[in-house]
């Protein structure tokens, strides 16, 4: 068989009964800007900003898919849960970490993300974000603060007022002067100001579906959307997994 023929074959499975709804349902998604995705023990989908019907649309298509094989996901607020849970693969390597560090119920995914930075602070940005701080390979200890979609979503149950989006940009040098951007600055310069408080003059390293946004208040960062599989990566090729 051919190319061509099995391009028309599989064209002939796309307009079966049981997938052709679901093609066209998918078909009619919304576009949607500036979606960020950190993948931890759950992979969660974020965006900035989404009406209500949106995440409607999007729930109802979920739903349509079952049964999920792989995940858990959160999609927008939305939690998948799945037959085969992913994350296990990933906790299969933890025995095989060499890592300094006393600190008690350290995720594998901050495991990884630490593993191939010698000295510097490490901030994973996403529904969660946690700070870890490393020191000539030994890890002092870190924290965990909620993240910015997090912090918007308890916004928005505290008062419809509060329903609002992330300013693209903020300047933490000048006030707000309307509720927008008052929200904005709240949330980002507190984290911006433990980032501070805690870097020491050692350099950050930005991971995590946020990471691009926070790692703008400072220049001299390195932004890695790939860290913590770098430090899976490694961890293998020492133990010829």
């Amino acid at each position: 068989m051919n190319i061509q023929e099995l391009k028309n074959q599989r064209q002939k499975w796309l307009e079966w009964k049981n997938i052709k709804p679901l093609r066209e349902k998918l078909q009619n998604l919304p576009i949607l800007d500036e979606i960020s995705v950190d993948f931890g023990d759950i992979i969660n989908l974020h965006v900035k900003s989404i009406s209500e019907d949106k995440r409607c649309q999007i729930y109802e298509l979920a739903k349509s898919l079952k049964p999920w094989r792989k995940g858990p996901y959160d999609v927008f607020e939305t939690f998948i849960d799945s037959e085969w849970q992913s994350f296990k693969k990933y906790n299969l390597l933890e025995p095989y970490f060499d890592f300094d560090t006393s600190y008690v119920g350290l995720g594998i995914d901050r495991v990884a993300a630490c593993y191939i930075i010698e000295d510097g602070l490490v901030v994973d940005a996403g529904s969660a974000i946690t700070l870890d701080i490393m020191s000539a390979n030994v890890h002092l200890g870190g924290f965990i603060l909620p993240g910015i979609s997090a912090q918007l979503n308890t916004l928005r149950q505290i008062s419809s007022r509060l329903s609002v989006s992330l300013r693209s940009s903020i300047d933490l040098n000048m006030l707000p002067q309307d509720t927008n951007t008052a929200a904005s600055y709240g949330i980002i310069s507190s984290i911006v100001l433990l980032i501070e408080h805690n870097h020491k003059g050692k350099k950050i390293y930005f991971t995590g579906g946020d990471g691009p946004y926070l790692s703008r208040y400072f220049p001299e960062s390195i932004y890695n959307k790939a860290l913590i599989f770098d430090g899976l990566k490694k961890v293998i090729q020492e133990n010829k997994l």
